[in-house]
């Protein structure tokens, strides 16, 4: 089916980059309701666009794609031919190592999951606030179930298995937990992860200098950990419910104070 010019314009500029977010599907309902198209019918030849867009760049990528060199559970080292399990980031008789297609794209992965998820949760909290839903305590709620969505998402995340995947993911998540700005939350996610990989570092490549190098430094990273984020609160954030009445007392006191002093 397709509609007048400017909502074909719309949906071309939304799908441009392959999906639909929350934000794009309501700036296109809501156009849609103006030009009076029935939402559900659109909302269904939305998904149908979508999944056809999916389908033709699989069949490019297919298309595009190397002749693989996977053989069941295993795969075949194209330097000398050795058979290697699908696992393992190297060839155990030439140390050639298996980058493929996948290969430094989890820390992209994981920056797009929580860009998805910040959006996600963005978009609900703006239509609390455009609706003056419930107050400050409702939007407080919110903000914390947020960052919770968040850490979630960074433990979804499965630990590469190749050298130079795994090591560019222990450095993004260690810059991220040894960061005061990183909500509390989301540290004790990114710092989860890179304990995971730092196991799985000793597993694939304990020979490695360059990750011998940082496993050996772990014990001064955990103490820079303990003292940027252990201190903190669990929550991040005091409800400002809470911080209205924290600051009317402290004013109060104030005021006391000061007035005992010029009328003492």
């Amino acid at each position: 089916m397709m509609y007048n010019e400017k909502i074909e314009a719309l949906i071309s500029a939304a799908l441009a980059d392959g999906k639909l977010t929350e934000k794009e599907k309501q700036v296109l309902f809501k156009k849609a309701q103006a030009e009076g198209i029935d939402l559900d019918e659109f909302e269904m030849v939305l998904d149908a666009r979508l999944v056809e867009l999916e389908k033709a760049e699989k069949e490019k990528a297919e298309k595009s794609a190397p002749k693989s060199t996977k053989y069941g559970d295993v795969r075949k080292c194209p330097v000398c031919g050795a058979m290697v399990p699908a696992l393992a980031g190297t060839c155990p008789e030439c140390g050639y190592e298996f980058s493929g297609v996948d290969a430094n794209l989890t820390s992209k992965k994981l920056a797009d999951k929580i860009e998805q998820v910040t959006n996600e949760w963005d978009s609900k909290i703006n239509k609390i606030k455009e609706d003056n839903i419930d107050g400050w305590d409702k939007k407080w709620e919110m903000q914390k179930a947020k960052e919770q969505a968040i850490a979630q998402a960074i433990l979804s995340i499965p630990i590469p298995i190749t050298k130079s995947d795994l090591y560019e993911f222990m450095t993004v998540t260690q810059a991220a937990f040894l960061s005061r700005i990183t909500p509390y939350y989301s540290a004790e996610a990114y710092h989860t992860k890179y304990q995971e990989a730092l196991i799985k570092a000793r597993q694939l490549f304990p020979n490695d200098e360059t990750l011998r190098a940082v496993l050996d430094e772990n014990e001064a990273v955990q103490a820079q950990y303990q003292v940027v984020h252990k201190k903190q609160p669990k929550i991040s954030f005091i409800k400002p419910s809470i911080k209205f009445i924290l600051g009317t007392l402290i004013v109060s006191i104030i005021i006391i104070v000061i007035s005992s002093i010029l009328y003492s």
